[in-house]
């Protein structure tokens, strides 16, 4: 598993459904590393980029239109 999947399972598994927030309701401060979902479904981690109005992958891949976000959450305490 790579660290975004790790994390992916631990967010699901504290059903943090909450933290998602609305791109229509706020968007992340520029630079900031957060998870986005987009409308088909596939949770990404990516750096959101105000110049370019949208979210950049760890790939480099621009991804647009996430329909919401969230912070990365802290990792579990041991």
């Amino acid at each position: 598993f790579t660290d975004v999947q790790n994390l992916l399972v631990a967010v699901t598994e504290h059903n943090v459904h909450a933290l998602w927030i609305s791109v229509e309701k706020r968007l992340p401060e520029w630079g900031a590393n957060v998870l986005i979902f987009p409308a088909w479904g596939e949770v990404h981690e990516a750096t959101y980029c105000y110049s370019d109005n949208g979210f950049i992958a760890g790939e480099g891949d621009m991804l647009m239109n996430p329909t919401h976000w969230m912070p990365i959450p802290a990792p579990p305490k041991p």
